[in-house]
């Protein structure tokens, strides 16, 4: 099964979350439908938006201490940030008194959850840059390995020549 690199970081975030965040939580994590064509797949996005389904919805939400932490997730290998639909739905869960941000690691997850004022163990930011570690986040692909160059085919007449050399040659 393929994972998509956006999914891999918000089941590493679970998995964080689950083992630091010391007070009493809930976290939830959100994917909109893809939008499919042909019969009753373009339609898929109109049910969700009758729904209350709204574009630009955060991946995830924590909620502590009576609290909504709501974050954006972008795939480690993305150097963009949020779309603009996410910026206004941000926008107005900031105006609604939410908190908001966006990361693109388990350690950017843990600096927005410092912000936020949650309560973590105390070695979160050593587990979070682990789980980075492990994922491969920030760390420079390895250089493609050098093989040993192979030596190029002999020639007919180069084959031709051994073999005479080999005949006139007594062991």
């Amino acid at each position: 099964m393929l994972v998509k690199p956006e999914h891999a970081l918000q089941i590493r975030i679970k998995k964080w979350v689950r083992e630091c965040v010391t007070a009493p939580h809930c976290f939830l994590a959100f994917d909109r439908s893809q939008r499919r064509e042909g019969a009753n797949g373009g339609s898929t996005h109109l049910a969700e938006k009758a729904r209350g389904i709204r574009s630009g919805t955060p991946d995830t939400v924590l909620c502590v201490d009576g609290r909504a932490i709501w974050i954006e997730l972008k795939a480690p290998t993305t150097k963009r940030g949020p779309t603009e639909n996410q910026e206004d739905v941000g926008d107005d869960l900031v105006k609604a008194g939410q908190f908001w941000g966006w990361c693109n690691s388990v350690t950017g997850y843990y600096g927005l959850l410092c912000q936020a004022g949650v309560p973590m163990a105390s070695m979160a930011s050593l587990w979070a840059e682990n789980a980075d570690l492990r994922a491969g986040v920030g760390l420079k692909p390895k250089p493609k390995r050098a093989y040993k160059p192979r030596a190029p085919k002999p020639t007919p007449s180069r084959i031709r020549a051994i073999e005479k050399a080999r005949r006139e040659t007594l062991f």
